[in-house]
C-alpha cells in the first residue's frame, strides 16, 4: 500500500518457491431459440432470435509496492499466472410449414465475447523504488475459448409462396498481457540477477454459420 515499504521474499527449503499467484475466470453462456409452426389452411410466420454475450477478465499480481519509496527484494521463486476462458454460443432454429397458404420464417443469432488476462510479477508503483530479483520470476497470461453462432431458417408451402431468411453473427475480442517487473512512476532502480520468463498467449476460435 501507500508508504515507504520494505518487502523481502524468501523461498522455503523444500520447493525453492516463495510465492505462487494464479487467477482464473471462466464462463459458459448458451442462448437458444426454437420456433415451429404447421398450418393447413392460412398462413404462418415464425421468428427466432438468440443472443449470448459475456465479458471475462482475470488479473494476477505477485508483489505490489504501491505509492511511496519502496525496497523490494525477491530471493525466492515467484510464479504468477492468469487465465480468461469460456464458451459462448447462440443458436436459432425456426421453421414454418403451410399446406394452403403462405409461409415465412426468419432466424437470427448473435454471439460475442471479450476476454482479457493480465499478469504482473513485481510492481513497484509510484515513487523512487529499488527492486531486486535474485531468483526465478515467471509470469504467464492466457486468453482462450470459443464463440459460435448458428442460424437455421426453413419454410415450405404446397399451394403458395414461401420465404425464409437467416443471419448469424459472431464476434470475439481477446488480449493477454504478461509483465515481469514494473517500476511505475518515479526514479527507480531495477536489478535482475535471476531468471525472468514472460509468456502471453491468446488463442481464440470464432464460428458463424447461417442456413
Amino acid at each position: 500500500g501507500a508508504g515507504d515499504d520494505v518487502v523481502e521474499v524468501r523461498a522455503d527449503g523444500t520447493t525453492q518457491r516463495a510465492l505462487d499467484v494464479y487467477s482464473e475466470a471462466t464462463a459458459n453462456v448458451t442462448s437458444r431459440a426454437d420456433a415451429n409452426a404447421t398450418v393447413v389452411f392460412g398462413s404462418a410466420s415464425t421468428m427466432g432470435v438468440a443472443n449470448a454475450a459475456a465479458t471475462i477478465a482475470a488479473a494476477s499480481l505477485g508483489i505490489s509496492g504501491g505509492a511511496g519509496d519502496d525496497t523490494i527484494t525477491s530471493r525466492g521463486g515467484i510464479r504468477v499466472g492468469a487465465l480468461a476462458a469460456g464458451t459462448i454460443s447462440a443458436t436459432s432454429n425456426v421453421n414454418a410449414d403451410v399446406t394452403f397458404g403462405g409461409a415465412s420464417s426468419g432466424a437470427m443469432s448473435d454471439a460475442s465475447a471479450s476476454k482479457y488476462s493480465s499478469s504482473t510479477g513485481i510492481d513497484g508503483g509510484a515513487g523512487a523504488d529499488t527492486i531486486r530479483n535474485e531468483s526465478l520470476l515467471e509470469v504467464k497470461a492466457a486468453s482462450g475459448g470459443t464463440v459460435a453462432s448458428r442460424s437455421t431458417a426453413g419454410s415450405s408451402s404446397f399451394f403458395h409462396g414461401a420465404s425464409s431468411s437467416s443471419l448469424a453473427r459472431a464476434g470475439l475480442d481477446g488480449t493477454a498481457e504478461a509483465q515481469g517487473v514494473l517500476g511505475g512512476a518515479g526514479d527507480d532502480v531495477i536489478e535482475n540477477s535471476g531468471a525472468l520468463r514472460s509468456f502471453a498467449n491468446a488463442a481464440l476460435n470464432v464460428t458463424s454459420l447461417s442456413f
